[in-house]
């Protein structure tokens, strides 16, 4: 079996796609992790949090975006995430708005994908 090495993260729920597509052609695959991702700006995302009526919308580009909102939200008070769903709650992707949806936002559909 020839070896591949796949410079990324591997799949946080266990099942690696690559893995699998790379297995059916008779590779063996491993994953080495070269990127670190550190959330930034804690303090003015925890104060856009707590203040939904100031904005007319939300846009989530990302994954990253609503796990920076999920990191916030203990060390938050007062203003229940649900206040955001009065406004439009965006995303871009699918998973993107599975995500967000598990914080209990309430998005109206997505803006499309990474795939080109």
């Amino acid at each position: 079996m020839v070896l591949c090495v796949l410079f990324r993260q591997g799949a946080d729920d266990g099942v690696d796609v690559y893995h699998e597509a790379l297995s059916s052609f008779g590779f063996q695959a491993a994953n080495v992790p070269v990127l670190q991702f550190v959330f930034q700006s804690h303090e003015a995302l925890h104060r856009c949090i707590s203040t939904p009526g100031t904005y007319s919308a939300l846009a989530l580009t990302s994954q990253r975006a609503v796990e920076a909102i999920e990191k916030c939200l203990p060390d938050r008070t007062g203003t229940p995430l649900s206040e955001w769903n009065s406004i439009p709650v965006f995303t871009v992707g699918a998973a993107t708005a599975t995500a967000a949806q598990k914080l209990g936002l309430h998005t109206r559909g997505d803006a499309g994908n990474a795939e080109a």
